[in-house]
């Protein structure tokens, strides 16, 4: 099996291209050609240089393989243009062609969940409005299922491991700072996954050729950010405190992604539990930033 992987580079794309090639899966990864000369090389794996709205290479790159995983994502104002651009190429390129389609959603786009965690059903009453974009493409993908494509989206929540993440963002902020930050008094929760769990999902979805529709891709632990910031804390040490901020403080500071913090954000990964017999670890979010890769190794900058 030969496999087209955009995000081939970042954080999570990083952990899926390692565990493919594991497997014995070839690999055409998608990069940017500026970053030719850093790009890791092994047997198996060949990269295709464009950007996301390449829709000729991105076309190419999902005819000329077995099964397309899209993970790359701009995290700034081009992320909503450049994940349709993506999406709709590869849609089309694929259409009757009995390929599988995975992509990667978030659970954000569920809005609040309440206390109640959510499952996959739809409707979605009250999505984030910063994320209808990402609920529009994830029904996309979940539709070819009726066009000939094996259409798969995975719903991660809040993603660790390996010392790297958004966590790195947050632990960033309190050492320049001094002060661990919450958006009001961090009690809101949020499940977690950690990325080599996540990563073994994406190749059960891969292999299983009953997988199609959406799946959230959450363990069983939850973290409150106040208890991030609490971790933080010991992480980091050097008299490091815990404070609230507005949410229109956070965005000035780290950028319009963090409202999102504020949600409560749990999830029920029920359906790749039962239907893809995926087995997350017992690695706690707080457990590894406090006693696990956040101690013990470098930090790594947030992509996917």
């Amino acid at each position: 099996m030969r496999v087209f992987l955009t995000g081939a580079t970042g954080y999570m794309g990083g952990v899926v291209l390692e565990k493919l090639l594991r497997a014995n899966v070839r690999v055409l990864g998608f990069a940017r050609a500026a970053r030719r000369g850093e790009l890791v090389t092994s047997d198996g794996l060949e990269w295709l240089y464009g950007e996301l709205d390449d829709a000729n290479a991105i076309r190419f790159g999902a005819r000329s393989t077995d099964a397309t995983i899209h993970l790359a994502a701009r995290h700034d104002e081009n992320m909503e243009r450049l994940d349709a651009a993506a999406v709709h190429a590869i849609a089309d390129a694929l259409r009757g062609s009995g390929k599988a389609f995975i992509t990667t959603s978030a659970s954000p786009v569920y809005g609040h969940t309440g206390l109640t965690p959510r499952d996959e059903r739809e409707p979605v009453d009250e999505p984030y409005p910063g994320r209808l974009f990402r609920l529009e493409h994830d029904r996309l993908v979940a539709g070819l299922n009726a066009y000939g494509v094996r259409g798969v989206v995975l719903r991660p929540p809040f993603v660790y491991g390996r010392a790297g993440g958004f966590l790195v963002t947050l632990i960033d902020q309190a050492v320049k700072d001094g002060v661990a930050r919450t958006i009001g008094d961090g009690s809101n929760r949020w499940s977690t996954v950690h990325v080599d769990d996540l990563a073994s999902l994406y190749l059960l979805a891969l292999f299983n050729d009953r997988a199609a529709g959406v799946y959230n891709a959450g363990s069983t632990d939850t973290a409150s950010m106040r208890e991030i910031a609490d971790a933080i804390t010991i992480n980091v040490g050097n008299d490091i405190t815990v404070g609230p901020w507005s949410e229109a403080q956070a965005v000035d500071r780290l950028g319009p992604l963090m409202p999102m913090m504020a949600l409560e954000q749990r999830i029920s990964s029920e359906r790749a539990y039962s239907g893809l017999g995926w087995v997350p670890g017992d690695t706690t979010l707080l457990n590894d930033l406090i006693a696990g890769s956040y101690r013990e190794s470098p930090l790594v900058s947030y992509s996917h």
